[in-house]
């Protein structure tokens, strides 16, 4: 059981200048024949953040300071700048710091599956950016990395152990442009997740992550009736810190058709993996075949 509780106060303190205080408070509770170390925990966590525009300038900046009644005290934070130019171009760089406490099921899981010595894993990440907006087109292009300490993953025995050190690098690329009322939107990812703690794994992937990912978007309106699809891809990976577990690549088609029926209310179909491919993310665990969603949606509006 999970109780969660969160305040938040938004101050203007001049024009375009905004600073956010707040607290959260999370109480989890387990109930279970099984006899674990710990069956209560809670995080209190209090936070602030400043957004403000200076002419071209954008500045963020947050701090973040966590209890957990478990793992002790974590402070984290991010620094983030962005820069208009002219013609809709703009660049960003950010840095930032992250905390991440193990579950419960990764401690105390039964049948030999929880490893209740796991420590919580920590981070810091870099980014740069650029992107663009144009009448009818936009790009964006990102360079990041992230280093993790203590990275909760998975051994050959599927048994949850800490990773010393792990560094992903990656870079992100979207692409959209109107064409004859139809909306194209792309997205690429190209990662490096590897392995980075100096044991008989290091410079292995990391598993369950693909070094490539890849969606597009395409969408129509005519009058009341939307129509689209969503193109996914993946390349391979890998189940195990020791690379010896391969999951092949895939591709899927998601397909969707919408009407309008009344002012705010929308309906809308989705086939999803429309040709019914068979692929895993995990091993031996086969992801969904083809599915049908009906959705009754409604957005508010004055």
């Amino acid at each position: 059981r999970r109780n969660q509780a969160s305040w938040q106060n938004d101050l203007t303190l001049a024009d375009n200048q905004l600073l956010t205080l707040g607290t959260d408070y999370q109480l989890e509770h387990l109930s279970s024949d099984t006899g674990y170390l710990a069956s209560r925990r809670q995080d209190t966590g209090v936070f602030v953040q400043y957004q403000g525009t200076f002419g071209r300038n954008e500045l963020q900046a947050s701090a973040r300071h966590d209890h957990n009644g478990q793992f002790g005290n974590h402070d984290t934070g991010a620094l983030a700048w962005g820069y208009r130019l002219d013609h809709g171009l703009r660049l960003s760089a950010s840095v930032g710091s992250a905390f991440h406490a193990p579950t419960f099921n990764d401690l105390y899981y039964p049948y030999g599956s929880g490893n209740p010595d796991l420590k919580p894993e920590t981070s810091r990440s870099a980014e740069l950016g650029v992107a663009q907006q144009g009448e009818g087109w936009n790009w964006a292009l990102n360079a990041y990395q992230t280093r993790i300490s203590q990275l909760i993953t998975l051994d050959a025995n599927y048994y949850p152990r800490n990773l010393s050190r792990a560094r992903i690098r990656g870079l992100e690329g979207q692409l959209g442009i109107t064409l004859a009322g139809w909306r194209w939107q792309g997205y690429l990812t190209l990662q490096q997740p590897r392995n980075d703690d100096g044991g008989p794994n290091d410079g292995h992937w990391l598993p369950r992550r693909p070094e490539r990912t890849a969606r597009i978007d395409v969408d129509r309106r005519f009058g009341r009736f939307g129509i689209g699809a969503t193109f996914n891809a993946a390349g391979a990976r890998y189940d195990d810190l020791a690379n010896a577990h391969r999951l092949g690549g895939y591709a899927t088609t998601d397909l969707r058709a919408s009407v309008a029926l009344a002012p705010h209310w929308e309906l809308e179909g989705r086939l999803a993996n429309a040709f019914d491919r068979r692929y895993e993310t995990i091993y031996y665990f086969n992801q969904p075949g083809r599915s049908w969603y009906l959705t009754l949606r409604y957005r508010p509006g004055s």
